[in-house]
């Protein structure tokens, strides 16, 4: 996709798209990136950047813009990358000189980050990957767990540093594959400041139903805490799956 295909689908002026992109399409691919919520990006993301060209500088959401530019932009999905440095260092540009909504649109677009514990990411956010916590679990309340229940757990994390710390709580599903091997999935479970000693406790369901994007397969499976990007703690779990309901 050339800059002139943006100009002619946004009606956008060149010198305005050069003005907010002097970096070019990897720029703009980054700022889309961010402003629309992680790594990947796609025409429809740059293309409703574009329409308006003050979107970067006030960091408005697509749900903002006017219509015209989202409808512009919707026709064309086309998948592509940036490096999770590239990404970090859009995010903290941003932040230097934030607007009201950019601190929730960095968390936003950061979190496929977050989730594979990049410490840059996390780093940025205050969530640091090295904090001083206690964590109980997750203590299986559901050893074994027939497709279409639920796997049930609970934990327990304590704050035993000497300042507030401020954690991304997940949680990390090992699922069985077909040869045997397990396939991790972080899923999110809270994010939380917890001041010195403080402690927080709860009690997650995880379902394990029949999806048309995931093939589940019968015999052990794991769940793990991930704590700012750390793994705590391992639980094994079964599913069992009968004959006449597996998924082909």
């Amino acid at each position: 996709m050339s800059f002139t295909d943006v100009l002619t689908q946004s009606g956008a002026a060149r010198g305005a798209i050069y003005h907010h992109f002097p970096g070019g399409k990897n720029q703009l691919a980054t700022e889309a990136a961010v402003q629309h919520g992680g790594l990947r990006t796609s025409r429809r993301a740059a293309l409703t950047l574009f329409a308006n060209p003050d979107a970067r500088r006030t960091h408005l959401t697509a749900a903002e813009l006017p219509p015209t530019a989202v409808h512009r932009a919707a026709d064309t999905p086309v998948g592509t990358t940036c490096t999770p440095g590239t990404a970090v260092a859009t995010a903290a540009r941003w932040l230097a000189e934030p607007a009201p909504t950019t601190p929730a649109l960095v968390r936003h677009g950061l979190r496929t980050l977050v989730k594979a514990g990049d410490r840059d990411a996390l780093d940025l956010l205050g969530n640091d990957p090295d904090v001083r916590v206690r964590v109980v679990g997750p203590d299986v309340r559901t050893a074994h767990v027939h497709l279409g229940g639920d796997l049930v757990f609970d934990y327990e994390v304590t704050n035993t540093g000497p300042r507030t710390a401020r954690l991304v709580i997940d949680y990390v599903v090992h699922y069985r594959k077909a040869n045997g091997s397990l396939s991790p999935k972080v899923f999110k479970l809270t994010s939380r400041d917890l001041l010195p000693g403080e402690r927080r406790s709860g009690v997650r369901r995880h379902p394990l139903r029949p999806l048309s994007t995931r093939r589940h397969h019968p015999g052990a499976h794991r769940v793990q805490l991930q704590i700012n990007g750390r793994s705590y703690g391992s639980s094994a779990f079964t599913l069992n799956i009968p004959p006449e309901a597996a998924i082909g």
